[in-house]
């Protein structure tokens, strides 16, 4: 190491030192996390992986999102738009990535995209079922079915709007898949529904 570099080295620590005072949890998180990301690194380099550079928590998220537009293929010519469902799928992710990943900002986005797209993918796929007989006798079970996968869904878009605002849930490693998949949850019941509502009937 060089004269100069040791100089810029010892200037990083003593700011280093004065964030702790400030913010000792999210600066312990983040030398943990700079001090794996470097030993990753040096095992990857030292393995020579052709994939090992790979990112795995984005990996993970590329994943679940790639399932969640996978869902829509179920109830695909089942009834009428229901292609409708691709549509809002593209805004969801759109405005979900936009809403967690842009601080403050992003919330914005994640209501005028995110949502809007959630709510078209849910819409278009509950329409076809809306005259059902069964819709229309009131059962309870479906109701509470229904009404416990809006509470996810909700759920889903609280942890989104706090991941977008806290830099500590940034920092946790694989915070951000919590959720997406809730979201994934969700969404899984809604478009499952048409297809297992008799089920959930009789029950």
């Amino acid at each position: 190491m060089n004269e100069h570099s040791q100089e810029t080295f010892q200037k990083n620590i003593e700011e280093i030192k004065k964030l702790y005072e400030e913010r000792p949890n999210v600066i312990n998180t983040e030398l943990e996390n700079l001090i794996r990301r470097e030993r990753d690194h040096v095992i990857v380099t030292e393995k020579k992986s052709l994939l090992g550079d790979i990112d795995k928590e984005l990996f993970f998220n590329s994943i679940i999102s790639i399932v969640i537009g996978l869902l829509g293929f179920i109830n695909i010519g089942k009834f009428e738009n229901s292609a409708m469902y691709f549509f809002g799928y593209v805004f969801f992710l759109s405005g979900y990535y936009v809403g967690t990943r842009t601080k403050g900002f992003g919330i914005i986005f994640l209501f005028s995209h995110g949502i809007t797209g959630l709510a078209i993918m849910i819409g278009f796929t509950l329409s076809g079922i809306l005259n059902s007989p069964l819709m229309s006798d009131n059962s309870t079970n479906l109701y509470n079915y229904l009404f416990i996968a809006g509470a996810i869904l909700v759920i889903a878009t609280v942890l989104a709007i706090l991941y977008n605002l806290s830099d500590n849930l940034k920092s946790r490693k694989y915070f951000s898949l919590i959720p997406l998949c809730t979201y994934l949850l969700g969404i899984a019941m809604i478009v499952l529904f048409p297809n297992i509502m008799n089920l959930i009937y009789n029950l």
